[in-house]
């Protein structure tokens, strides 16, 4: 069952943050039925390396991000 939960995750980054417009996270929380908070450390170092923004309900793949985006979706693995 967790690993169906990290999967979800898993599978919902990939898929969101190949869009430039990136997701809200009520959007995360509605596809996987988990919180957001789950990913709280992953989304953190990310946004501290420069490979993400989050910005009021947005979060998004940086220029950074989008170019080095293989880099910032194994974050989620």
């Amino acid at each position: 069952v967790i690993e169906q939960v990290e999967n979800l995750s898993f599978e919902f980054m990939l898929n969101t943050l190949r869009l430039k417009q990136g997701f809200e996270p009520d959007l995360f929380e509605h596809h996987t039925g988990q919180s957001i908070s789950i990913i709280k450390n992953q989304l953190s170092q990310a946004e501290d390396l420069g490979l993400i923004v989050i910005s009021g309900k947005q979060i998004r793949p940086s220029e950074k991000g989008y170019n080095f985006l293989n880099d910032l979706i194994e974050r989620f693995l």
